[in-house]
């Protein structure tokens, strides 16, 4: 679902829900089955704020449902929740765009083991708490 109210163009609501489940003829669950997960972002856009173009701050979070419905050989994984916080812009320098971002991942420094790690069974938890630095300079190439 993806929602930009009337009233404010500039605002973008989303969300979206994943599940799989599968079985084997024998009525065993297959192995390497995603946990059912439900992800909410909350993004607001301006087109020009001062001296940033296409000027965004968004919100996100990620929620991972307990998987007990694990094959033979793998056990159940724990549920967690994730939030996330970006915000950027492009700005002009010359006649060069150059997109800048901020972001942390996992504000919260949950620990976490997703179902699908592969190192799950050494108890190795997946990444903490991450601050990203984005910078794209576009360039191109003409051929004649």
């Amino acid at each position: 679902m993806h929602v930009h109210p009337w009233f404010a163009q500039w605002l973008h609501f989303q969300t979206t829900f994943s599940s799989v489940i599968g079985k084997q003829k024998n009525g065993n669950y297959l192995p390497f089955i995603p946990a059912h997960k439900l992800n909410f972002e909350l993004r607001a856009e301006k087109e020009k704020l001062a001296f940033v173009n296409k000027a965004f701050i968004a919100f996100n979070s990620a929620i991972a449902f307990k998987q007990n419905n694990a094959a033979p050989d793998e056990t159940a994984t724990d549920s967690y929740s994730l939030f996330d916080c970006s915000i950027g812009g492009s700005i002009k320098a010359g006649k060069q765009t150059i997109s800048v971002a901020l972001g942390v991942t996992n504000i919260f420094d949950v620990k976490y083991i997703d179902h699908l790690s592969t190192l799950k069974e050494v108890g190795l938890h997946n990444p903490g708490r991450n601050f990203a630095l984005t910078v794209k300079v576009p360039f191109g190439y003409a051929l004649q």
